[in-house]
């Protein structure tokens, strides 16, 4: 018996076998053309994300800004988030 795990199934693969060079397929001016749209369409989509984050960031900031001033205004103060 021997040390190595054997596999059920599987063909053994020789290391040393050379493999067939890959070639990309001929493109096309319309797959450049979808290649172009699609970095742009996702461009487009992380510029936007970024603009929502920030955004948020500043409306979250505001907001605790407003809770500071009315807290420093009156008698009864809200309770501090955890």
């Amino acid at each position: 018996m021997t040390d190595e795990p054997r596999v059920i199934g599987a063909d053994p693969v020789d290391p040393r076998r050379e493999r067939a060079p890959v070639t990309p397929a001929p493109s096309t001016p319309i797959d450049e053309a979808v290649g172009w749209a699609r970095a742009v369409a996702f461009g487009l989509r992380d510029t936007l994300n970024d603009i929502l984050k920030e955004g948020r960031k500043g409306a979250k900031d505001a907001q605790d800004k407003a809770w500071r001033r009315y807290d420093s205004k009156t008698k009864y103060r809200r309770k501090p988030r955890p």
